[in-house]
């Protein structure tokens, strides 16, 4: 059975090997098979399992280049729990998310939660601060209107919210 601190030591090499090294072939040491990525099947254009973190390395490599690395701030391992903060810089160089490139740089703040299985990774959940990140590559601007950024707030939540009912399967009841 692998402990606490080995899970902790598995993903940080996941980080440095894959992520930092840029060695898309290591996925299959450190990820498992049918892996569900949840900020990933939120996105809704994913393939399920281990293909989900490839295709969402690929997309990162094609908009930010890859000398894109990742910083670990914080790791935190409890049981089959691993929790890291990390920060990552990089140059807007590729269409992202809709965006054309603005050639500008940014950093990205974020915090990943990941269920280790087997000595890999099989579950994930990654928070990023995209509006900061939009911000600094001139996607938006840097002041906004409160009661714009709280609409934005609301419809972020709503279809977040929507998304996960559609992926479990939870249906609102009619009301009348």
């Amino acid at each position: 059975m692998t402990t606490a601190d080995e899970h902790k030591q598995i993903v940080l090499r996941y980080i440095e090997e894959v992520w930092n090294k840029n060695d898309p072939s290591k996925f299959d040491e450190f990820v498992a098979p049918d892996a569900v990525f949840h900020d990933l099947v939120r996105e809704g254009s994913f393939p399920p399992g281990r293909a989900a973190a490839q295709e969402n390395m690929r997309r990162f490599q094609k908009a930010f280049g890859p000398d894109m690395t990742m910083e670990i701030h914080d790791v935190i391992a409890e049981g089959d729990r691993v929790v890291f903060r990390f920060t990552s810089d990089a140059v807007h160089r590729g269409e992202f998310q809709g965006f054309p490139p603005t050639y500008r740089s940014g950093t990205v703040n974020g915090l990943v939660v990941v269920r280790m299985e087997d000595g890999r990774i099989a579950e994930g959940w990654a928070e990023l601060d995209q509006m900061g990140v939009a911000r600094q590559l001139g996607l938006m601007p840097g002041r906004m209107p409160r009661p714009l950024a709280r609409a934005m707030v609301a419809g972020i939540r709503l279809r977040d919210r929507l998304a996960r009912r559609r992926s479990s399967g939870d249906r609102p009841e009619a009301t009348r």
